[in-house]
């Protein structure tokens, strides 16, 4: 289930969930063992406990040095699943662009309070770990895209 080249490593929990019941599904063991474990797509408790499952997995990953870990951006729950930290100042920046999954150097210069090299700093290294794609089709300025924050169709 490689998605790197697609979403630059990141994605929310509840489409890595999605990606694993699809895969499953093609594979009769694992999905013997999803259904008997009430793991099947849609809403309610067990869903809601089978991503808790799935986060439980993903944090014992990333002790083990996997690169896996879970990332809280606002209401969502983001898995990072390559090698490499973020820090503060890179969650602060998908904070500020989840509800719309881009965002630009003024924005976070205005909603952060950042001056511009701290900000080019955090955008470069996004863009340079393919966590974000850049798209200079705004007249305006620069925008960021973060893939992994694309909303779900």
């Amino acid at each position: 289930m490689a998605t790197r080249s697609r979403n630059g490593g990141l994605m929310t929990l509840d489409e890595l969930h999605k990606k694993i019941l699809k895969t499953s599904k093609s594979r009769q063991d694992v999905s013997e063992i999803a259904k008997h474990a009430n793991c099947h797509g849609g809403e309610g408790a067990q869903y809601n406990q089978c991503r808790d499952d799935l986060a439980r997995a993903i944090k014992k990953l990333h002790v083990m040095g996997s690169g896996f870990q879970i990332i809280p951006v606002g209401n969502k729950r983001l898995v990072q699943s390559v090698p490499g930290e973020l820090s503060m100042d890179h969650t602060a920046a998908l904070q500020l662009a989840q509800g719309t999954g881009y965002t630009s150097v003024s924005s976070l210069m205005r909603d952060l309070g950042w001056e511009a090299d701290r900000t080019r700093r955090v955008l470069d290294h996004m863009v340079h770990e393919e966590m974000a794609w850049v798209d200079d089709q705004e007249p305006n300025e620069r925008l960021y895209w973060f893939p992994g924050l694309f909303p779900e169709t």
